[in-house]
């Protein structure tokens, strides 16, 4: 990792990063997003009360993202029509000006603009993983280099630029949070930063109990903790109010548990590449089956996971430092993409954030970190098959070739779990 930046400032590393991700904007459209595409445009014709309650979504799936995400897919088609008015205007006006363009924008622009969202974040992300990383090396090189290992992974431009996931969204709320808990630590915004996290997506639930122990580790005192649960009951509120008809509280557990924590597919593996993908392969098999006695595959996934993060959480509480605190968040995001069910193979995504300060702590491996990077973005385009390479098509649709990589991952999710468990504490 020797690589001279002597002559690069993060601006620079920051601005190429979003013209690879603006060039790659208009290409791929996942059938992701063209649900989100009718989200989004309900929410402008519809409004919200009732959204989740009662409307009507005909043959689009009905929205199981939480209100924030909702309202954000409803922001972008607003900005979608503000810029379609000039557009037609210049089109009516300017013979010189390319009518496909025109055409191009109102079949494709909404979709396209639908990813900016998660590409900015992307950038946001590589900023504060540049800060953690000065705060924590005071070295300008290693802050670049973290910055960049983010930024210029093909996994992070793939599933933000191409795909147009809202992954990097939510995880740039998460390391917002981890950066207050860091630098700031007597600042109660770290906690409704996750609430924002949860309210955006509830992927990173499974994150939560991490933030609380670092939270918890900071002592803060009881103004801090009344402030904190005051600014995230404040926040639920304001963004949940447009959609609840019954109190705010209420409706919001209710939405999360029958709506947005269930999941949409109830599938062993929604294209996984993990344990449960390694025996039964990805065909649709739900996952209520009786797995060990009456316990179910769902059940025992969730039981088995909760003994693990239990044992990490006891292990980071007894012995805390920043590094640790890293690796327990890669472990519990690892742990959960190979052991329960119903996972989504984007569910990987956020390792990739606290591995790149690892990899420039040379706590993990950069082998590691390029290994892993591959095998996730080979799950990535498992399935989708975008772009369309034949012969890459039919590599990695063999199972034997599936197989080989999920055991390259569980053999590299062992690998960090010695890492972790023989982890000194030599933070700063």
């Amino acid at each position: 990792m020797n690589i001279s930046l002597k002559k690069i400032s993060l601006s620079q590393i920051i601005i190429f990063g979003l013209l690879v991700r603006l060039i790659l904007l208009p290409f791929g459209t996942h059938p992701d997003v063209a649900n989100h595409v009718i989200w989004g445009k309900y929410g402008q014709e519809f409004g919200f009360k009732g959204y989740y309650d009662w409307l009507d979504f005909f043959s689009f799936n009905r929205p199981n993202q939480p209100p924030l995400t909702i309202l954000i897919y409803t922001g972008v088609k607003y900005i979608y029509d503000f810029l379609y008015r000039p557009l037609w205007f210049v089109n009516l006006k300017l013979s010189i000006f390319p009518s496909g363009l025109m055409t191009w924008y109102d079949h494709n622009g909404f979709s396209t603009l639908l990813k900016l969202p998660s590409v900015l974040a992307d950038i946001g992300i590589s900023w504060l993983i540049y800060q953690i990383s000065q705060y924590i090396f005071k070295n300008k090189k290693k802050s670049l280099i973290a910055a960049s290992l983010y930024l210029f992974n093909p996994v992070t431009i793939y599933n933000s630029a191409v795909w147009g996931q809202t992954d990097a969204l939510i995880n740039l709320f998460f390391i917002a949070a981890v950066v207050f808990l860091l630098i700031k630590p007597k600042s109660p915004f770290a906690i409704p930063l996750m609430v924002l996290s949860l309210l955006t997506k509830g992927s990173l639930l499974i994150l939560f109990p991490a933030v609380l122990v670092f939270y918890l580790k900071n002592k803060p005192n009881w103004s801090n903790l009344f402030l904190s649960i005051l600014i995230s009951l404040g926040l639920i509120f304001l963004i949940t109010k447009p959609f609840a008809p019954t109190p705010f509280l209420t409706w919001t557990y209710k939405l999360y548990t029958q709506n947005i924590l269930q999941g949409e597919l109830h599938y062993l593996t929604a294209n996984a590449f993990n344990s449960w993908a390694l025996i039964y392969g990805f065909k649709p098999v739900v996952d209520s089956f009786n797995f060990i006695g009456n316990i179910s595959a769902y059940e025992f996934g969730l039981l088995l996971f909760s003994f693990y993060v239990i044992f990490i959480m006891l292990s980071l509480y007894r012995c805390f430092d920043f590094y640790r605190f890293l690796l327990a968040v890669t472990l519990i995001v690892f742990g959960a993409f190979l052991i329960l069910t119903r996972m989504h193979e984007r569910y990987l995504f956020p390792l990739f954030i606290p591995l790149t300060i690892l990899c420039v702590k040379k706590i993990i491996s950069l082998p590691s970190y390029i290994v892993l990077s591959l095998v996730h973005l080979i799950n990535l385009y498992h399935l989708w098959w975008f772009p369309s390479i034949n012969s890459l098509i039919s590599l990695f649709s063999e199972p034997v070739i599936e197989k080989i990589l999920i055991i390259v991952l569980l053999f590299i999710f062992m690998q960090f779990n010695k890492t972790y468990f023989l982890l000194k504490n030599d933070f700063l």
